[in-house]
């Protein structure tokens, strides 16, 4: 396992143990920990969705945007400041390549997705109800995977091939719909340096932006 892997393995289970340790302390039932549940839709920014450039190619996406899922936990650890474990997924819609393909004479299929996982700190800016509004930053691992069928043959994407890392900042608000639940709108980002590379030594920046509803329950 790499390096970085077991750090940010190591990392995990201490802040969990830490979380569970707080959260463990009597605290007021305003200050509760929660689960989210979200969907939405996620944006790309840069060229890492585009098909790589030829003399006789025109600028194609390989991937586009699609539906994004996501969940947290979220461990109070004071009555402004949170640590979330934070988790999305997402299919990447190769629709655009496909079509393109298909006028050059060949049948091409995609199937591609990312998914990722995080550890975030979260200050509250407001936590007078029924309004709660947080901001959020920590660190984020990458997992994307893809394929494509052409003619009947199978080609994996390499420049997909390792776990990558990256950051995560966003902001949510939430309306509080009884004592337990919550709505909310979250706007967040992931960028992730070199989070496609291919074997000649390019890399490409993964830039997303997911934009989601969601429902969050307090415990």
């Amino acid at each position: 396992m790499p390096h970085r892997i077991k750090l940010f393995l190591i990392g995990l289970v201490g802040t969990l143990v830490v979380s569970s340790g707080v959260s463990s302390q009597t605290i007021a039932d305003s200050d509760r920990n929660s689960l989210g549940l979200r969907i939405g839709y996620s944006f790309s920014m840069g060229d890492w969705t585009k098909v790589r450039k030829v003399p006789s190619l025109p600028e194609v996406n390989l991937f586009k945007e699609q539906i994004t899922f996501g969940a947290d936990l979220e461990f109070r650890l004071s009555d402004r400041l949170t640590l979330s474990l934070d988790g999305g997924y997402e299919q990447l819609d190769g629709s655009e390549w496909e079509a393109y393909t298909r006028t050059t004479g060949d049948t091409v299929s995609v199937t591609a997705s990312f998914g990722y996982a995080g550890i975030l700190l979260r200050p509250y800016l407001k936590i007078s109800k029924p309004d709660i509004i947080r901001v959020e930053v920590g660190l984020v691992m990458l997992f994307a995977s893809g394929n494509e069928i052409t003619d009947g043959r199978l080609y994996n994407y390499d420049f997909f091939g390792s776990v990558r890392f990256g950051g995560e900042g966003g902001i949510e608000y939430d309306r509080m719909l009884g004592d337990n639940i919550a709505a909310s709108l979250r706007v967040a980002g992931i960028f992730v340096p070199s989070g496609v590379e291919y074997g000649e030594g390019e890399s490409r920046a993964v830039i997303a932006l997911p934009v989601t509803l969601g429902i969050r329950f307090y415990y």
